[in-house]
C-alpha cells in the first residue's frame, strides 16, 4: 500500500442545480488577483484534508456542511491539492471575506 503525503491544499467546488459558485479574487496584494476561484485554502499542520475543507467552507462563505456531503474527487499531484465537491440544496454562500473576494 502506498502512503501518500498529507495534502498541502484543498479546493471545494460548491454547486447547485443552477451552476457552480465562483468568486473573484479582489485583494491586489495576493497572487492570482482578478481571477475566479472556488473555496480553497491550505491544510494546517495536524489537520486532515476533509477537516480543512470543512473549515475553509465555513470561513469563506459561512456554511456548515455535513461531512458526508463533502465528496472527495481526486488529488492534483502538481499542487498536492485534494479536490472535493459539495452539492448545495437550500444553502446560499455568504460573502464573509469582502476584503479578499467578490460575492459568490
Amino acid at each position: 500500500m502506498e502512503i501518500k503525503p498529507r495534502p498541502k491544499f484543498v479546493l471545494g467546488i460548491l454547486y447547485n442545480n443552477e451552476g457552480i459558485y465562483l468568486s473573484k479574487r479582489i485583494d491586489s496584494t495576493k497572487d492570482m488577483h482578478g481571477l475566479w476561484q472556488t473555496v480553497c485554502g491550505k491544510v494546517e499542520l495536524g489537520e486532515s484534508s476533509i477537516r480543512a475543507m470543512e473549515r475553509e467552507i465555513s470561513e469563506e462563505n459561512g456554511l456548515i456542511i455535513n461531512r458526508a456531503e463533502i465528496i472527495y474527487i481526486f488529488n492534483d499531484p502538481k499542487y498536492n491539492c485534494n479536490m472535493y465537491k459539495v452539492k448545495l440544496k437550500l444553502e446560499i454562500p455568504q460573502r464573509t471575506e469582502p476584503e479578499k473576494h467578490s460575492a459568490w
